[in-house]
């Protein structure tokens, strides 16, 4: 801790902020642990430089002390596709993307951007370090590895002024490093991420839309089946079609599928009826009464306790409409639905054991933009 912290103020930590996914949910973590932001991104001369734009928006949401981005020019170098004129793989299975170190691998890129860090968090007086890495998806990359993170932050107590006189003892902080995607979306959704805001794409269109082809995209979008949530980034026209809806591994049985479409077709049915812009307390109501009329069995405001310790506790929360036993309904007129939103219903459904919930959001010009499915 320097001189210029008190016990009551937060500890000061440096995050390196790519703008992509795993980097905007390491910034919501080190945010929830208390710690006081000093942002990094790192202009290197890579081809998807949308990215940097994303770091700035992500920085913005998490509140950061300062948010600064350093240019060093990795592309005179060459060595790899996101900096030199060599292709990014597109349309690789899963096999071929964990098979070997592959061309999108930067020389040394990690051991060039913990060292900007660690210089940074030296002048800021910060102890700890934050990068997003993870070696599940990139199991090939020599620098995503836990052994590699260890022996940088040793380096770290060795060659810096503050970790040889001992006024900081450096620590690298990896909170996903044995996380997969799945795993880093739910726990950034439970941390309010807006993933809207983030860039993953190697190879986007001129407009930055993303390309759905890459290795990159393919782990997101796989990552965002796999946790029951739709990505809401939007894709380039000539990305392939399962990048807009991509199949889960989990997918809910056919007769829950089935079930779904006969409740979001009631939504429409009551959205056509009443509009947008009443209350919610009108849209369940009117909803309910569908729900009866179609012979869908329902309950409405469903008591849902919460086990805590093995304890039951009467203190849970009231879901909006759960049907058949199997689906929650959490209704919203809202004009946009928030990552927060998603991040509540996720929670009901992880309490509940239920197998898929729906948000509708009624407050849309067509029913269909307002429904998001999420599944446990």
């Amino acid at each position: 801790m320097s001189d210029s912290d008190t016990p009551h103020s937060p500890r000061p930590a440096v995050i390196l902020l790519s703008g992509g996914l795993d980097s905007a949910t390491v910034g919501a973590i080190a945010r929830h642990e208390g710690f006081a932001l000093h942002a990094l991104s790192v202009d290197y001369g890579q081809r998807h430089r949308f990215e940097l734009e994303s770091a700035a928006r992500v920085a913005a949401t998490l509140g950061v002390v300062e948010h600064r981005v350093l240019q060093i020019d990795l592309a005179a170098l060459g060595g790899s596709a996101l900096t030199a004129d060599i292709d990014v793989p597109q349309g690789r299975t899963d096999e071929q993307i964990s098979d070997g170190i592959p061309v999108t691998y930067v020389p040394a890129r990690n051991t060039v951007m913990l060292s900007l860090a660690l210089a940074y968090a030296e002048v800021v007086g910060a102890a700890d370090v934050f990068i997003g890495v993870n070696a599940v998806d990139y199991s090939g990359y020599p620098d995503c590895r836990p052994e590699f993170i260890d022996a940088f932050q040793r380096l770290a107590n060795l060659a810096t002024k503050a970790g040889v006189e001992g006024s900081l003892k450096f620590k690298i902080h990896t909170p996903l490093v044995k996380l997969t995607k799945a795993q880093i979306i739910r726990r950034g959704l439970e941390l309010g991420v807006d993933y809207s805001l983030t860039h993953s794409c190697y190879a986007p269109d001129a407009t930055g839309a993303p390309c759905g082809r890459c290795d990159a995209c393919q782990l997101r979008l796989k990552g965002f089946a796999e946790a029951g949530v739709e990505d809401p980034v939007q894709y380039s026209a000539d990305a392939p079609q399962r990048t807009q809806r991509a199949q889960s591994t989990e997918e809910p049985r056919a007769d829950l599928n089935k079930l779904s479409r006969q409740v979001v077709d009631a939504a429409i049915a009551v959205h056509k009826r009443l509009g947008p812009g009443l209350l919610e307390s009108a849209y369940e109501a009117c909803l309910c009464q569908e729900l009866a009329s179609r012979g869908i069995p329902f309950q409405r405001q469903a008591s849902l306790p919460i086990e805590y310790d093995g304890v039951r506790l009467e203190c849970g929360y009231r879901l909006d409409v759960v049907v058949a036993g199997v689906i929650i309904l959490e209704l919203k007129s809202v004009e946009q639905v928030l990552p927060i939103h998603q991040a509540q219903l996720l929670s009901y459904l992880k309490l509940s054991q239920l197998p898929l919930g729906l948000l509708l959001n009624f407050n849309v010009p067509l029913m269909k933009q307002g429904i998001t499915r999420l599944a446990n």
